[in-house]
């Protein structure tokens, strides 16, 4: 057994094969939902602030409503699949190797649809 002082030592590693697919979809309203893997466990318990999650969104769906952040940035690189960036009044399209940036305490809301015919895939952080 690990001392209680010494934890936080080991690098947290994972890789993304073996993380678990979480099931995210909102069975009230088939418009949201996603499925979502977890990059980073253990980062918050150890005074981590950042996180990095893959998510991927069915056709037709977005996985969080139009929301906006008051502390915390946000980051989107699409890995595959195409979709559309609401960003206050603006739609943008999206493709594999965009990276959108909506920084926190502007007011600004923003939400990723995918519009497409197949699954589109992001990091989030």
């Amino acid at each position: 057994m690990r001392d209680a002082e010494n934890v936080g030592d080991e690098p947290l590693v994972v890789n993304v094969d073996e993380v678990v697919e979480e099931d995210n979809r909102d069975p009230r309203n088939p418009r949201f939902g996603s499925f979502d893997k977890i990059l980073t466990p253990g980062m918050r318990e150890r005074g981590g602030r950042l996180g990095l999650v893959l998510t991927r969104v069915p056709p037709g769906r977005t996985a969080c409503p139009f929301h906006t952040h008051t502390h915390e940035d946000e980051i989107f690189y699409i890995i595959s699949g195409r979709g559309v960036l609401r960003y206050g009044d603006t739609l943008v399209s999206l493709r594999p190797g965009d990276c959108v940036s909506c920084p926190a305490g502007t007011g600004v809301a923003h939400q990723i649809a995918n519009n497409s015919e197949e699954d589109l895939c992001y990091l989030s952080m």
